[in-house]
């Protein structure tokens, strides 16, 4: 596909949601609102605004080597993002459908099950501690192969680039810890129980080796509230 069609898409795309701000959210006397806000920071303004600068070669220093692949794989990528942009514009379009057939019910009783979850897990310390404990185990385990095959080293993430394979199993566990992480702190304030505030920092050190420091940022209480 030319960069000349991936132009006018991605114009168009933007022009769709500049489109949607004005007559959800303008014309109803808003500056802003959460829906309009996070599909600008998620997508438009990484995927779209930034679409027409990614083949500035004043990327070549930070790219390098890699300046070549990237150019070859960002058609694709922004498509990618380009489908999930309009499934998501569709799904907030049937939200907004009041068909009588319960489907927001529904859809709203679904979107409840992950919340439920975060508050059994809560609710049961043993629980809690062992699914620290099964992360912990997940991390010793990746960092023992990142240190046998790659040496000591804070930098795990670049280790999974070389070795695709693994990249996954490191995201899981990554994510997995964060989840735990979090729920475990957000009973610690509430319960004080030191064990759980153990549980916290020894995964939070964990993280530390994976290569993406920020991961630990968000090990916050308010995402399981």
């Amino acid at each position: 596909m030319s960069w000349n069609l991936l132009y006018l898409l991605d114009a168009l795309a933007i022009f769709s949601f500049a489109i949607s701000y004005y007559l959800t959210c303008y014309r109803k006397g808003y500056r802003i609102d959460m829906w309009h806000s996070q599909m600008f920071m998620g997508i438009v303004m990484p995927n779209m605004l930034m679409l027409p600068f990614t083949r500035s070669e004043l990327n070549y220093p930070i790219l390098g080597n890699d300046f070549a692949a990237v150019q070859d794989v960002l058609p694709n990528v922004f498509l990618i993002s380009l489908l999930g942009y309009l499934g998501i514009l569709a799904g907030g379009f049937a939200w907004r459908i009041h068909s009588g057939l319960g489907t927001r019910k529904l859809a709203a009783q679904l979107l409840d099950i992950v919340p439920q979850c975060s508050m059994m897990l809560m609710s049961s310390r043993s629980v809690l501690v062992f699914q620290a404990l099964l992360c912990m185990a997940l991390q010793i385990m990746m960092l023992m192969l990142y240190f046998g095959q790659n040496g000591f080293g804070f930098d795990l993430r670049a280790y999974t680039f070389a070795h695709p394979e693994l990249r996954p199993v490191a995201l899981i566990i990554s994510n997995y810890s964060i989840v735990i992480a979090s729920h475990s702190l957000a009973r610690y304030i509430d319960t004080k129980e030191k064990v759980l505030l153990a549980c916290t920092l020894l995964l939070s050190f964990g993280l530390l080796f994976f290569g993406a420091r920020s991961n630990i940022l968000s090990i916050e209480p308010e995402l399981v509230y």
